[in-house]
């Protein structure tokens, strides 16, 4: 759910002979392929597979690219294109054999196309279930028994240990579908005890849920202004938030009950946040502008002019610092009561999509289209660490007790240690695109949604 821009922004890279004799170059790539994405995003496959296909004629070893012309030949059931797509995928990165085998499966394709393309056998896709990358910690972690070394959500270690991984209990409650039928949602939030789940339905409007019986009636929240695309609950869990693509923000109580609506947004509201007290509301979204409000009253305290769109908040604890992922890449670190600036940082050199404290406020976890995530010391902002987390597109960003969570378009979510970015679980089972992800704040909890509306909810212990 990207602003009219960015369709501008394709057609104007489109246009062949816009500028004549200029090359394409790397940053005319990136703006194609966020276009691209953003189209997607908004439903326009014909357009989104244009950009894609105009990459590819200058890039034609662009996996990425390869694979992106698939998903939307896929979404015009292309089948053929779609396949043909796929194979290249593989064929330029052999290690995407198992998602691309499972992406054929789910169009009808016999995986077993993809034998030699990749230099092995095609494989039907794995199970779904928790497992640890391989990274670091040995497969003989997952015993029954907590070893030594074993790390708590919430901090510290096992007595006599050193720090090691996070083994679940329970490994997947489940998935449940969203009501109202399959269609894209975007708006997710978990409550910080992990008891109540906020998402939004595909036709518009938020749920709120038991973390414990999700397929429950629940309460829905009518607001208006289109599909909810972001949500935040209080740090006492006993207010609500939520923006939309028509611009608004509702503010709700702990049983759904109206307590502020919010308006003043030019377009799409992405990101909310809100105090632990709940006494003041931060929007931001298409229309470059950061919102400050003072709940009683819905009173605007202050309107932020930012330098592009924003796409995601990050409040740390204590409401000490805000920051705020933008289109361009750049993560502005700012004091959200001044508005003065603390900090921009430079370093993802794609759209940035996701912006998160961990739990205890020293760390800034930070999530791009590059796929890759990036760390940050908060008050120093000197980098901590930089992850190459995804091989596609990070979609969104959450963290906890010393965790963080990314979400992304490979359809899957991985739990990390913030302060190393040591992968400690993936968390499979999705089968579209993960488009946001939530924790509770002792990171023992973790939701996730999809392009489909499916929910998955997840008991790491």
């Amino acid at each position: 759910m990207r602003g009219a821009g960015w369709v501008a922004a394709a057609a104007t890279a489109l246009c062949a002979g816009a500028a004549p004799g200029c090359a394409f170059d790397a940053r005319s790539r990136g703006d194609l392929f966020s276009a691209g994405l953003a189209l997607e995003k908004s439903g326009d496959w014909a357009l989104a597979e244009a950009m894609f296909q105009k990459i590819l004629d200058a890039h034609p070893d662009d996996a990425d690219a390869w694979k992106r012309l698939g998903e939307c030949a896929a979404a015009l059931g292309d089948t053929d294109g779609a396949t043909a797509a796929y194979l290249h995928y593989v064929a330029l990165r052999p290690a995407a054999l198992a998602d691309v085998s499972e992406r054929l499966t789910r169009l009808g394709v016999d995986p077993a196309v993809l034998k030699n393309r990749a230099g092995v056998a095609a494989e039907p896709p794995g199970p779904a279930h928790v497992r640890l990358s391989g990274k670091l910690p040995p497969p003989e972690l997952l015993g029954a028994a907590a070893p030594r070394g074993t790390y708590y959500p919430g901090g510290g270690k096992a007595p006599g240990g050193v720090l090691g991984a996070i083994l679940p209990t329970r490994l997947d409650r489940g998935a449940v579908a969203v009501p109202g039928g399959k269609g894209p949602v975007w708006a997710l939030a978990i409550d910080p005890r992990g008891t109540r789940v906020a998402h939004g339905l595909p036709g518009g409007g938020l749920r709120i849920v038991e973390y414990g019986a999700p397929s429950g009636a629940g309460i829905v929240l009518e607001g208006g202004g289109g599909p909810a695309l972001a949500a935040a609950f209080a740090g006492e869990a006993d207010r609500l938030v939520w923006g939309t693509a028509g611009g608004k923000v509702f503010v709700n109580g702990a049983r759904g009950e109206p307590v502020a609506e919010l308006g003043g947004h030019a377009g799409a509201v992405r990101a909310v946040a809100i105090d632990a007290d709940a006494e003041r509301v931060y929007s931001a979204g298409a229309d470059a502008v950061v919102r400050v409000w003072k709940v009683d009253g819905a009173r605007l305290e202050r309107a932020i002019a930012l330098p592009a769109p924003a796409t995601a908040l990050g409040l740390s604890p204590g409401s000490r610092y805000l920051a705020v992922a933008l289109e361009d890449g750049r993560v502005l670190v700012l004091d959200p009561l001044s508005a003065a600036l603390e900090e921009t940082l430079r370093d993802h050199r794609v759209h940035a999509s996701g912006a998160a404290f961990t739990a205890d406020g020293a760390y800034l976890v930070t999530g791009a289209w590059d796929g890759t995530a990036r760390v940050y010391r908060a008050g120093t902002w000197e980098s901590a660490g930089v992850h190459p987390m995804h091989p596609d597109v990070i979609t969104s960003v959450a963290a906890g007790a010393r965790v963080a969570v990314t979400a992304s378009a490979d359809c899957r979510v991985k739990v990390w240690e913030a302060h190393t970015g040591l992968e400690l679980l993936q968390l499979p089972g999705h089968t579209a695109e993960v488009e946001a992800v939530a924790t509770s704040v002792d990171g023992r909890h973790v939701v996730s949604v999809d392009y489909t509306g499916e929910l998955r909810f997840w008991d790491l212990r």
